[in-house]
C-alpha cells in the first residue's frame, strides 16, 4: 500500500480547506474551530478527536487533552480504504474470532520554532503510537507511526504525578476495561459497507528514550 493509498484513506480527515481557511480567518481560536470541523468525525467506536482529563498539581484546574481516538482512527482508515484494511489484517494473527497483533508507544519531546529559547514554551511533547506487525516498509514511512496526542512540556510538568502519570493515562484509555480495549477485541470494517471483523491488540512495549524512562519510572540515571 503506497503513500497515495494511504492519502485516500485518510480524505475525510485531511486538512484539503487549510488555504482557504487561513485566508478567511486571522485569530488561531478561528483556525482551530475551523481545523477540528475538518476532523469532526464519528464513528461506531466514538469520536475520532476526544479529551482526556489531566489531574494537575498544587490546586489548579485540571486540563482537558485533545487526542486522536485510536479506536476510532482504525476503524475510519478500514472504512474508508479496503487497501488498507486488507493490510492490517494480513498482517495479523488469525486465533478464533480475533485478528491478534500488539500496540508499541512512543513518546519523545520535540522543539518546533526557535529550538535557542531560554524557557519551554514551544516544547512539546510528542505521543504516538503503531501495530509492529504490519511491515517494515510501512512503519518506516511518514504515516506508519499513528498520531495519538502532544501536550506542551509545560503542562505535563504540572501534571499530578508527573510523565509517569500521563503514561499511565494513557494506558487506561488504550486498555479500559469499561470501554473500548485493545486487549478484549474491538471491530474494523472493511472498506466502506463492507464486513466487519475484531482485532485484538495487547500492549507490546514502550519506545523512549533514557530520559523519560528516568522520568517515568522515577529511577536515577546510571553512571
Amino acid at each position: 500500500m503506497g503513500k497515495r493509498a494511504l492519502d485516500r484513506a485518510t480524505k475525510n480527515i485531511s486538512l484539503s480547506n487549510l488555504a482557504r481557511t487561513l485566508q478567511d480567518n486571522s485569530t488561531a481560536k478561528s483556525l482551530q474551530r475551523d481545523l477540528r470541523q475538518q476532523l469532526d468525525v464519528h464513528t461506531p467506536v466514538g469520536p475520532l478527536l476526544e479529551h482526556l482529563n489531566l489531574e494537575m498539581e498544587n490546586g489548579e484546574p485540571d486540563v482537558q487533552w485533545l487526542v486522536c481516538n485510536p479506536f476510532a482512527l482504525l476503524h475510519h482508515l478500514c472504512e474508508q480504504s479496503l487497501r488498507f484494511a486488507l493490510l492490517l489484517v494480513h498482517s495479523l494473527m488469525l486465533a478464533g474470532d480475533f485478528y491478534c497483533g500488539s500496540v508499541v508507544l512512543y513518546c519523545d519531546e520535540t522543539t518546533h520554532g526557535n529550538v535557542q529559547r531560554p524557557d519551554m514554551s514551544n516544547e512539546l511533547q510528542c505521543i504516538y503510537w503503531c501495530i509492529p506487525e504490519l511491515p517494515s516498509w510501512f512503519r518506516a514511512r511518514n504515516k506508519g507511526w499513528f498520531r495519538f496526542g502532544y501536550l506542551r512540556t509545560q503542562t505535563q510538568k504540572n501534571i499530578k504525578g508527573g510523565l509517569a502519570s500521563l503514561m499511565r493515562t494513557i494506558m487506561r484509555y488504550f486498555y479500559n476495561p469499561d470501554h473500548f480495549n485493545f486487549a478484549v477485541g474491538v471491530p474494523i470494517r472493511l472498506g466502506s459497507g463492507g464486513s466487519t471483523v475484531n482485532i485484538k491488540l495487547p500492549f507490546n512495549c514502550f519506545v523512549q528514550d533514557e530520559k523519560v524512562f528516568i522520568w517515568k519510572l522515577k529511577t536515577k540515571k546510571q553512571q
